[in-house]
């Protein structure tokens, strides 16, 4: 079925398997194109900037990813959590049939606190300045990860352990500046690999060890920019390498960069998937346009979906959830759950919620509600009359047009460039602006340093843990930390001349969601569907590019 995009004005197609899932819960069918579905949920979202703010509750300094100018009321993780400091259920209150649903739940955001971070405080050690974690370590400016130890400036993680600099990391250790890897140890600028270790720039490799500047490789070892060595040959060419000159890594960059042009493309990244489109899939079966997800199955448009059966337009998070629709950062045990934010941990039946979980059920439109069940606007209701004041809310909501729609742009705690939404959907400040959403300016100190790092790591002294750096990129402030010089040494890289965040911003730009399109495979010609719209890359079915793997 076509229909129009009331956000772009352009056409878009709804699935089969939506409007037999919309059918079947009396929803209205979408109005708005998939993309911008997905735009609008990941705007409820921020992982990675964090504010300085004073918590409502104790007017005590504390870490945000809440913009301080956005007027709401935000609690410290700890207080937020603290089930005897605070009551959500006293800001309960009735449902006004004579105004809009939306109006009302806005009223309510302002009113109920809200979490400084999500995170889980109780598995966490030593690692303050993160968000979206737990089962962390040691870790500092990490994003979106969980279990993981000494890892720095890096997003989208699981199960790593001595992680700089990366994107997009899974069951791996000591590896610096990577994006898309999997299962691998010892790595050093390599993209898209799995099963590999002791390596530096691999791109699009399998189980491949001690290498250099190679690219579709598969159970090979000592290869320098695909040719085969002798282990004699390959330490001799290695150690006439010096990386850790920031004028040679330079060099060194773009020479891999001009021999990776050559380089044939898998139609969608990942291992063990069975009929799906999307890309960086794993262990998914019948996924049509996911990302990022391990071991999805029947989902459609869903980004993170780890876990996730039977979804539609869902984002980040995952672990074990079924039937989750239009909702964003939900996840550990859920089901059926629709048009919700931030709900997690053995929650199910939730409608138009945010924050609401742990053992939560059957609630529609409440905030901040923990082992509730049969609530609206934050106030309990016998099971009888929930229902029946339920039906009556769904019902006026489709006649004011809001039945099936996600929150609004303008209810978002977030500027769009402090969100999900830019990592994903970039946009400049005029483009924003345009579309209403909300944008934040930046104020740079001014700042000047005579301190010039060395180009050699080799030269660096321990005293540059003590200097104050600038940004060559933003101008900002940043400092090197203890951990983060020692594994400079170890990795021989040199210090980075851009902040950490600018640095994760620019890696991010790894993950931008491409629209899905239709091409021939570069061998057999075989109709394939693949992010991959430039036609000038080869790119491979499954077949072809297994076959092809050197």
């Amino acid at each position: 079925m076509e229909k129009i995009c009331k956000i772009t004005g352009k056409p878009f197609t709804i699935s089969k398997a939506e409007q037999e899932y919309c059918r079947s819960n009396d929803l209205p069918l979408p109005t708005i194109a998939p993309y911008e579905r997905l735009r609008q949920m990941f705007y409820f979202y921020n992982p990675s900037f964090l504010y300085n703010g004073i918590c409502s509750f104790s007017g005590k300094p504390m870490l945000s990813i809440v913009p301080p100018d956005k007027g709401f009321k935000v609690y410290d993780i700890g207080t937020w959590m603290d089930d005897t400091a605070w009551d959500p259920m006293s800001y309960g209150r009735d449902f006004d049939f004579s105004r809009p649903f939306f109006a009302q739940f806005a009223e309510l955001m302002k009113e109920v606190p809200i979490p400084s971070r999500s995170v889980v405080l109780s598995t966490m050690e030593n690692s303050d300045y993160t968000n979206g974690v737990s089962q962390v370590k040691n870790c500092y400016l990490i994003f979106d990860c969980d279990v993981g130890e000494d890892c720095y400036f890096s997003y989208q993680m699981q199960r790593v352990k001595n992680i700089i600099d990366s994107i997009n990391v899974r069951d791996s250790e000591l590896c610096y500046g990577c994006k898309h890897i999997k299962d691998c140890y010892n790595l050093r600028f390599c993209e898209n690999c799995v099963h590999c270790s002791d390596a530096t720039f691999l791109f699009n490799c399998r189980n491949v060890r001690n290498s250099y500047g190679s690219t579709n490789l598969s159970n090979k070892e000592y290869c320098w920019f695909n040719e085969q060595l002798t282990k004699e040959e390959f330490e001799i060419r290695s150690a006439k390498l010096n990386l850790g000159s920031r004028k040679e890594l330079t060099r060194a960059r773009e020479e891999f960069e001009i021999f990776k042009k050559a380089a044939f493309l898998k139609a969608v990244n990942g291992q063990s998937n069975e009929n799906c489109s999307g890309d960086y899939l794993n262990e998914c079966k019948k996924c049509t346009d996911t990302f990022f997800s391990t071991q999805a199955e029947d989902c459609e448009y869903c980004v993170q979906a780890n876990g996730g059966k039977n979804c539609y337009f869902y984002t980040t998070f995952g672990n074990n959830v079924e039937l989750v629709y239009n909702s964003a950062v939900c996840g550990h045990n859920v089901y059926n759950v629709k048009f919700c934010l931030g709900s997690f941990v053995n929650v199910r039946d939730l409608e138009y919620c945010m924050h609401v979980g742990f053992g939560a059920n059957n609630c529609f439109g409440c905030i901040g509600l923990r082992k509730k069940q049969y609530c609206i606007f934050n106030k309990q209701y016998p099971k009888e009359a929930y229902f029946e004041l339920l039906k009556r809310i769904k019902n006026h909501m489709v006649l004011t047009g809001e039945y099936g729609q996600f929150f609004p742009s303008e209810l978002s705690p977030f500027h769009y460039n402090k969100s999900e939404a830019s990592l994903f959907f970039p946009l400049t400040r005029e483009e924003a602006l345009a579309r209403e959403l909300s944008w934040e300016d930046e104020i740079i100190e001014e700042f000047s340093t005579d301190y010039i790092i060395p180009d050699d790591i080799r030269e660096v002294p321990d005293s540059i843990l003590e200097q104050t750096l600038k940004c060559s990129v933003s101008g900002k402030k940043y400092r090197i930390i203890k951990q983060e010089l020692a594994l400079y040494r170890h990795w021989q890289v040199p210090i980075p001349l851009i902040a950490p965040l600018e640095r994760i911003k620019i890696s991010c730009q790894a993950l931008r969601l491409q629209t899905i399109i239709e091409r021939p495979c570069s061998h057999c010609h075989k109709s394939i569907r693949t992010a991959y719209n430039n036609p000038e890359q080869s790119v491979l079915c499954e077949e072809c590019y297994s076959k092809a793997m050197i």
